[in-house]
């Protein structure tokens, strides 16, 4: 886009939480991303690009993830469910400990280049929308010639089912919610991901 600005962000899901192979780390493709043991994807977090977007794929931890996205180097150590060890439900030790993003878009780390002003659809999963945590955690940066400084960070909700008032207006605004923050726009929409993303259908 001439004279656009460029924009870069990376999509994490931190819910705890299709029979595939791994993709090979710090790659540059496009497809499905994920993260989680075994191939039954309904224990997955899962990234998908609508619009062909090329993405980077990031190692759990370390790789060149740190590297190309430095300002990432504070982010604190989490742990994913894995379901090759069902005892990791309750126990730290069987968990799969992930720092890095699963995949990062944007021409910043050699993924397609976006563009301010455009609209990107992307498709997230990681599991059930619960009641004790937030859906979706969007972290923004905004990127000059000479730095990339980080704006802050947004949780962003779905509406549970047992808050009534919430979830009727989530109905009425036809199954979307529109959040605003930190310059960014981003419309999110419920879907019957369960088949969508073929997870619960092994």
């Amino acid at each position: 886009m001439k004279g656009g600005k460029l924009l870069f962000f990376v999509l994490t899901a931190l819910l705890i939480s299709t029979d595939q192979t791994p993709a090979q780390f710090d790659t540059v493709r496009g497809g499905r991303f994920y993260r989680g043991g075994t191939t039954n994807a309904s224990y997955h977090s899962l990234v998908i690009p609508f619009d062909f977007q090329k993405g980077f794929v990031c190692a759990d931890t370390g790789g060149l993830a740190p590297v190309l996205l430095p300002y990432l180097n504070s982010s604190p150590l989490l742990y994913h469910y894995n379901a090759a060890i069902p005892s990791s439900s309750n126990n730290l030790d069987g968990r799969i400990p992930f720092r890095n993003p699963i995949v990062a878009f944007g021409s910043e780390v050699g993924g397609s280049p976006m563009y301010i002003g455009q609209q990107y659809r992307f498709g997230v999963y990681a599991g059930a929308v619960s009641d004790v945590s937030f859906a979706l955690r969007q972290h923004t940066w905004i990127r000059t010639s000479t730095n990339v400084t980080y704006v802050g960070v947004a949780d962003i909700d779905l509406p549970y089912t047992g808050y009534t008032n919430l979830w009727l207006q989530f109905q009425t605004n036809g199954y979307t919610q529109t959040v605003t923050t930190n310059g960014l726009t981003t419309i999110i929409g419920f879907e019957n991901t369960l088949r969508r993303w073929d997870v619960n259908n092994v």
